[in-house]
């Protein structure tokens, strides 16, 4: 059961909990709890605690599906300079249909954190689906260079620099 508050000082302690209710690292996985936990670290401002309360309504785990919810509570995360807040508030927005909103979110991600492949992959992604071949190649060489093993990111330059004839 979660208590309605969190006395100050302990926002860590529940964001902890709600971390280890989720992965079910030391506890049973519990949603539910999970949420409510991430709900009090959030409220007192843990910008990793407003990123998974965020993902949790983004994709309805613990609570009911609420997209625009996510929005908002990855955007306090992003406000805070969390990477991690910035590129899945980038996700969402694609995945609404805001593939400008989107864009600006993955390159507000690289100017946090630069060597993130999954951004960079994200990026080609939608240059590739633009026909902005070299962008895409350009974003794919940036994740295959800081994640060599990224078997999409190689796989989805091979397909960019096949349509722009540099294959050998």
């Amino acid at each position: 059961m979660v208590s309605s508050g969190c006395r100050s000082g302990h926002e860590l302690a529940a964001f902890n909990l709600a971390y280890q209710l989720d992965v079910g690292q030391g506890f049973p996985s519990d949603e539910k709890d999970a949420f409510q936990w991430y709900q009090v670290a959030a409220e007192k401002g843990i910008a990793s605690a407003q990123c998974n309360l965020g993902a949790m309504y983004a994709q309805g785990r613990g609570t009911a599906l609420d997209e625009s919810v996510g929005v908002e509570w990855y955007n306090k995360a992003a406000e805070q300079g969390l990477a991690e807040a910035q590129y899945n508030l980038g996700i969402t927005l694609k995945e609404l249909g805001q593939v400008d909103a989107a864009i600006k979110c993955y390159e507000d991600t690289l100017a946090i954190k630069h060597a993130y492949p999954n951004v960079h992959n994200n990026l080609g992604n939608i240059f590739l689906e633009r026909s902005q071949l070299d962008d895409a190649v350009d974003h794919f060489e940036w994740a295959v260079a800081y994640k060599p093993e990224f078997e999409m990111a190689h796989n989805n330059l091979g397909t960019a620099l096949l349509e722009i004839d540099q294959v050998d």
